[in-house]
C-alpha cells in the first residue's frame, strides 16, 4: 500500500482547472467516470487539487493523466534500487526457455494507503476526484512499484527463474520440464497476490524472446537487431549538442556488446566535454 509523506509544513498543492474544448473535457469524463465504476478513484471533498494535462500518444489519441507536479515538489522521495540491466542479462545465460509477463497497468494495481488518498485529488469539469491506487505521474511511483513487485515475486531469496523489471515479470529456465514447474510457480504467485497481467502482453514457453532491447536463446544474449537498426539510421550529420547526447546514451545501452567502446566514442564525448 503506498504512502504519500509530505514535506513538513508544506501547504495542499492546487492547481486550477483550466478550460479546454468541449470533446477534450468529454474525454477527461468518460476516463473519470471509467475510474469511479472500477473504484479507482473516489469522490472528494480534498483541499489539494491538480489538472489533467493531455499528452497525444503517438497514433494520435490522447492519453489522460494528471499535473501532480506541484504535490511531487513537497513530497518525500522514495528511494528503492531498479535492477541493473546488464545484472539481468547475465542471469540469463545458460537458460533456453523463456515465459513473460506484461502487467495490465500495474499502478494502478497498488492502492494508496486511505489516509493519503485526499493528496492525489483532480478535477473534472463537473467533479472533484481523488485516486485509490496510484497513478503513474507520482513522483514515487517507480520507486513503489518495484518495491511491491519485488516484495511479492521475488521474496527475500530469489531463487534464480525469475526477473522483474518495472511492469515486466520473466521466467527463464534450463529446459522445458523446468520451465513447467516455474512457470505454474509464477502463474501460483499472481493468483496469491492478485496481480493482473495482459493475455496480449503474455508468452509462454519460447525459445527467443525479446527483453529489455535484446534477444535471449540458447546462444546467450544479443542486442536486438531493431534496435541496432535504429542506431545506424541515426540522422547525421549532428548540429546539436542534445543529439550527440541521445545518440551517445542509445549506443551506450549496447556498450557491454561493444569492445572498447569508450574508445570508439571519445571523440563525441570529448566534444560534450569541450562545450560544457
Amino acid at each position: 500500500m503506498h504512502r504519500m509523506e509530505l514535506i513538513r509544513g508544506s501547504a495542499p498543492s492546487f492547481i486550477p482547472r483550466y478550460r479546454r474544448p468541449s470533446d477534450l473535457e468529454e474525454g477527461i469524463e468518460r476516463k473519470a467516470d471509467d475510474l469511479l465504476k472500477t473504484g479507482k478513484v473516489q469522490p472528494s471533498t480534498s483541499a489539494f487539487g491538480h489538472d489533467p494535462v493531455l499528452p497525444k500518444k503517438k497514433e494520435g489519441r490522447w492519453r489522460i493523466c494528471i499535473d501532480f507536479k506541484p504535490l511531487d515538489k513537497i513530497t518525500v522521495k522514495q528511494k528503492f534500487p531498479i535492477p541493473r540491466v546488464d545484472d539481468i542479462l547475465d542471469r540469463l545465460r545458460g537458460s533456453t526457455v523463456y515465459s513473460d509477463f506484461d502487467f495490465a497497468e500495474a499502478f494502478l494495481q497498488i492502492s494508496i494507503h486511505p489516509v493519503d488518498r485526499h493528496k492525489a485529488a483532480h478535477h473534472t469539469r463537473t467533479d472533484e476526484l481523488e485516486y485509490s491506487c496510484m497513478p503513474f505521474s507520482l513522483v514515487n511511483v517507480p520507486a513503489q512499484r518495484q518495491r511491491q513487485v519485488n516484495h511479492d515475486f521475488l521474496g527475500p531469496m530469489n531463487e534464480g527463474w525469475r526477473v522483474i523489471y518495472m511492469d515486466d515479470v520473466l521466467v527463464f529456465s534450463r529446459n522445458v520440464q523446468e520451465h513447467l514447474q516455474h512457470l505454474r510457480r509464477a502463474l501460483q504467485l499472481l493468483r496469491k497476490k492478485q496481480w493482473f497481467v495482459k493475455p496480449q502482453k503474455c508468452s509462454f514457453f519460447m525459445h527467443t524472446i525479446s527483453f529489455l532491447r535484446c534477444h535471449a536463446s540458447a546462444a546467450g544474449v544479443e542486442p536486438d537487431p531493431a534496435k541496432i537498426g535504429a542506431i545506424q539510421r541515426w540522422p547525421l550529420p549532428m548540429y546539436k549538442r542534445t543529439d550527440v547526447q541521445k545518440s551517445l546514451g542509445l549506443a551506450s545501452y549496447y556498450r557491454n556488446f561493444i569492445h572498447g567502446f569508450a574508445r570508439i566514442v571519445a571523440s563525441l564525448t570529448d566534444l560534450l566535454k569541450k562545450q560544457k
